[in-house]
């Protein structure tokens, strides 16, 4: 494809998040990606579950792909994630996708931590906090 000022041609963005195309624009005209006319490269708004926008290749960043196993955005960097897939979560460093804490009473949103793990603020009935397990 053509960079944003049409003087060189670039590689499209792979696993953008931009319907059926991978182009700048779309069938109607519309614009699909994003201008950087300072460095003349295409940005890609949105890249698909479990890729994030790698904006360190200068002539053409690129989405690429988490690194870290069940993860559905890792927006930043591809070994911090933000949203896992299915019932797992982040864990309080945000390097892993893990599994809730088993018989808490508490929504994983609610979780305490100590700095390193989560940590259930309150167990299931019948079950004890130990360490950051119920």
């Amino acid at each position: 494809m053509v960079s944003p000022l049409g003087d060189k041609c670039v590689k499209k963005i792979e696993n953008c998040e931009v319907n059926f195309y991978e182009q700048p624009m779309d069938a109607f005209g519309m614009l699909t990606l994003s201008k950087d006319e300072e460095l003349n490269r295409w940005i890609c708004d949105e890249c698909k579950p479990g890729f994030y926008f790698n904006d360190d290749q200068v002539d053409q960043p690129y989405c690429e792909e988490c690194m870290i196993t069940n993860c559905l955005e890792c927006e930043l960097h591809p070994d911090r994630c933000e949203l896992c897939s299915g019932d797992f979560i982040p864990n309080y460093r945000g390097d892993a996708c893990i599994e809730p804490i088993a018989f808490c009473a508490t929504s994983p949103v609610n979780y305490d931590h100590n700095g390193d793990v989560w940590i259930c603020p309150e167990c299931m009935t019948g079950y004890f906090p130990l360490d950051d397990t119920c």
